[in-house]
């Protein structure tokens, strides 16, 4: 409500960006604004927009020593620019940055997550070692708990906007890497012990599987709203079902590609009719090993610890 006015005077500019054909100029949410637009000009003419709400309302968007201005620019492929532009904000110009904290995701200019995953394994150790007075590290807890502390409290910090991110198959490794290190840490176990069988017997699932539901839990919520962006979505699914190659780098592309990493080749042969798809599983472990890993799991002895530290190192 106290922003209103201003969104209805970019919305009525029809400047900004397009996305197939709906305006979006920018996205608010409470008093965190993000402009976005393809033309520097336009750009421009938001910030004056910006510019005049504050000077009508008594406003202060900028700060006096241009160093502690938040607001600031970011250019996306400015390497294939001539000239860098800048831009101004209440008679104050604007720094250009490489990336930008917008809703505790990290941006970048070159479109990567390195910045983004570098945040979120630095917060998410935090919270991991903050849970040390919970037990996380102690002996007496049971692993089935610090299971659930590691899915309920670490993960979420772990993953956090990681659902929107461009991430690559780098990025995405290392958050299994420290998914798994933080999990050997609260089984006691030794950093060369194999994780694959003790993370499925513990009910972690593997950070892609974690992300590809984000990201479809992100699209349903997404798709059931009543705003300009579902119609965006909408037609996006239409332009991914039709012309796949259109939505590559895209949020739906993030989304189809992860839906499609594990079972790809899989689901290609039951989409040709070789095989049923609906006989199509995850493969489980050999020889039982994940059930008894799991079986140990629940196991709070001394002898229990030191079989599981057994059974992990020889697989």
């Amino acid at each position: 409500m106290y922003l209103h006015p201003l969104l209805t005077s970019l919305d009525g500019s029809g400047l900004g960006a397009y996305f197939h054909q709906h305006h979006v100029p920018g996205v608010c949410y409470a008093d965190d604004l993000l402009l976005m637009s393809s033309n520097y000009k336009h750009l421009g003419t938001l910030l004056g927009l910006v510019s005049e709400f504050a000077r009508r309302w008594r406003l202060d968007f900028v700060h006096v020593d241009p160093g502690k201005t938040k607001s600031h620019c970011v250019v996306f492929g400015s390497e294939l620019l001539a000239r860098e532009p800048t831009w101004s904000l209440s008679g104050q110009q604007l720094q250009t940055r490489a990336t930008s904290e917008h809703l505790g995701v990290v941006l970048e200019s070159r479109l990567t997550a390195t910045h983004h995953v570098d945040q979120r394994v630095k917060r998410a150790r935090a919270a991991f070692y903050g849970l040390a007075p919970a037990g996380v590290l102690a002996k007496a807890l049971c692993p089935s708990d610090k299971a659930f502390l590691w899915k309920t409290v670490v993960l979420p910090v772990l993953l956090y906007g990681c659902n929107t991110a461009p991430l690559r198959s780098s990025d995405i490794e290392r958050l299994d890497a420290l998914q798994a290190s933080c999990v050997k840490v609260a089984f006691g176990l030794p950093r060369s012990a194999h994780h694959s069988a003790l993370l499925a017997a513990a009910g972690l699932p593997p950070v892609h599987e974690s992300l590809r539901g984000a990201a479809l839990r992100t699209f349903r919520s997404a798709m059931s709203g009543h705003h300009r962006l579902q119609q965006v979505l909408t037609t996006s699914v239409a332009e991914l079902a039709l012309h796949p190659s259109n939505a590559a780098g895209s949020f739906l592309h993030q989304i189809y590609a992860m839906c499609n990493a594990s079972f790809g080749a899989v689901m290609e042969l039951a989409a040709g009719g070789a095989i049923d798809s609906d006989r199509v599983r995850a493969p489980r472990m050999p020889n039982g090993l994940e059930d008894s890993i799991r079986q140990v799991l629940h196991g709070n002895c001394e002898a229990s610890r030191r079989l599981l530290r057994l059974l992990t190192c020889w697989h």
